[in-house]
């Protein structure tokens, strides 16, 4: 997998020398003001365990992740799971949902989209087409908080596109983006915890309980990017275009040739 994972640091190096990484401020755990708090370190301790056991599938705390090729079910399955796991920056679709184009093949191919077709209905609330062969998927990457639809920031956001193989036969490229999509997504989601400041002494249990299980996911998940090999430095920048730049993801541009293994 020497050749995924060049293509992974690749891309990396293309955003480190097209973006200067913006300065963040250190964690403030608030550990000074605690002091008063009696339940401090048990609270404490109890958003360290909940962080840990419900951390991403993507980001095992690793020092090394051993990646191997996706195949047409690894492709859809982390499509869907990116778009659950961040709904407020993945939207996931088809060219089919959005475009009305036609499906390719006929009912014999793809036939697990109707699976995908179903969690993507619920995911989004609204019905999608179910039709035989298989559907061309892509996904957004998008800050819907900060450019939400009728926002000026949204119409003059800078458009990246990455499409991951245009023939049925490559699964470097595949793997690559998603696997890069992953790491921006996590990489955004951690460079915004906490959310908000130290909500002080007096606040509430359970809005301290809420503040205090963030800053030990924000501890946490740097800690496990940085056993990735992902720096402080490239975790802001990556989290600088996670949030200023809308990303179109196409891992297959050709479905069904990717289902059938053949290039055209």
């Amino acid at each position: 997998m020497m050749k995924t994972r060049t293509v992974i640091y690749a891309v990396l190096f293309i955003f480190r020398h097209l973006s200067g990484a913006s300065s963040s401020p250190s964690i403030n755990d608030g550990s000074s003001g605690m002091a008063a708090n009696g339940n401090a370190s048990t609270v404490l301790e109890e958003a360290s365990r909940n962080v840990k056991s419900s951390h991403r599938r993507f980001l095992l705390g690793k020092k090394k992740k051993i990646y191997k090729y996706f195949d047409w079910n690894d492709i859809h399955e982390s499509m869907v799971e990116l778009a659950e796991t961040y709904p407020e920056l993945v939207t996931l679709s088809s060219g089919q949902d959005e475009y009305d184009l036609a499906s390719a093949g006929g009912i014999d191919d793809c036939p697990l989209d109707d699976d995908v077709t179903r969690r993507l209905t619920s995911l989004r609330r609204r019905q999608l087409s179910q039709q035989p062969g298989c559907k061309n998927y892509f996904f957004t990457i998008l800050d819907s908080k900060a450019h939400y639809s009728r926002s000026p920031s949204l119409k003059t956001l800078p458009t990246l596109l990455f499409i991951g193989t245009m023939d049925g036969t490559n699964a470097v490229g595949p793997t690559a983006v998603l696997e890069f999509s992953a790491l921006l997504l996590e990489a955004t989601r951690c460079e915004s915890l906490p959310h908000d400041d130290y909500p002080g002494t007096n606040a509430p249990a359970i809005v301290m309980r809420e503040w205090l299980s963030q800053v030990e996911d924000a501890k946490y998940c740097r800690k496990v990017l940085k056993k990735r090999g992902v720096s402080d430095d490239e975790r802001r920048m990556l989290a600088r275009w996670g949030t200023t730049r809308r990303i179109i993801v196409v891992p297959t541009a050709n479905a069904l040739g990717f289902w059938r293994g053949e290039r055209e």
